[in-house]
C-alpha cells in the first residue's frame, strides 16, 4: 500500500511540473531521468529513480538569465507533511565515502501538495561530487534526515552535461526544441 501511495504521489508531482513546464524527455540512464525544462530556458535536469524511504531527488542546470547559481538540487519526501511553502532550514550534506560536505540554506517551494527543499549550487564541485560519490546524506540540526544511494548518477550526471551542451549548441528559443535536440547519441552506435 506504502509503495502504491509513492508511486501516485511521485506520479502527481511529476504529471503536475511536466503539464506546467513543458518537459521535454532527454532520456533514462540507469532508472534516472534526464530532460529538459522548456518554460526555464531549456534549462537540464538529472532526476533520481523514487527512493524506498518516498524521497526523490532532482540536480538540474539553471539556464535562465543570470541565475544566483547555476545549479540547483531538490530533494522531497513524501513523509514531509510539516514543510511550508518559503521557510529555509539550514542543512548539512555530506558524500561519501570521502566526506565532501556542504553548508547552507535551503528553502521550501512547492508543486501543488508536495513540497520539497531547494538547494542553489554554486560549486562546480557539488556536481562533481554528485556524480562520483557513492552516497548523499543530508543533516538538519545535526541529525541525519535522509542517507540515499547514487547509484547510477554518473551516466545521469553525463547524460545532462551532454543535454546542456546539446542546448547551448542548438541555440533553442523556439517550439522546435525536440527536434533539434533528437540527434545520434554517441553512446549509441546503432542510432539513426
Amino acid at each position: 500500500m506504502k509503495k502504491i501511495l509513492l508511486l501516485l504521489c511521485v506520479s502527481i508531482f511529476i504529471l503536475s511540473t511536466s503539464t506546467k513546464a513543458n518537459i521535454i524527455e532527454w532520456g533514462q540512464f540507469n532508472g534516472w531521468e534526464i530532460g529538459i525544462m522548456e518554460n526555464e530556458n531549456y534549462s537540464c535536469y538529472a532526476m533520481s529513480p523514487n527512493y524506498e524511504d518516498g524521497s526523490l531527488l532532482k540536480l538540474g542546470y539553471d539556464n535562465t538569465d543570470e541565475p544566483s547559481a547555476p545549479f540547483y538540487l531538490y530533494l522531497g519526501n513524501l513523509n514531509w507533511d510539516s514543510l511550508k511553502n518559503g521557510d529555509t532550514y539550514p542543512i548539512t550534506i555530506n558524500f561519501s565515502p570521502f566526506k565532501s560536505i556542504y553548508d547552507g540554506d535551503s528553502s521550501v517551494s512547492q508543486v501543488g501538495s508536495f513540497a520539497y527543499l531547494y538547494f542553489e549550487i554554486a560549486d562546480p564541485d557539488f556536481v562533481l561530487d554528485f556524480a562520483e560519490k557513492d552516497a548523499i546524506e543530508f543533516f538538519y540540526r545535526e541529525s541525519s534526515i535522509a542517507n540515499l544511494s547514487l547509484d547510477g548518477s554518473y551516466v545521469a550526471i553525463q547524460e545532462m552535461l551532454n543535454c546542456i551542451e546539446a542546448v547551448e549548441q542548438s541555440g533553442i528559443s523556439n517550439v522546435a526544441a525536440e527536434r533539434k535536440l533528437k540527434r545520434k547519441s554517441s553512446r549509441d552506435p546503432f542510432s539513426d
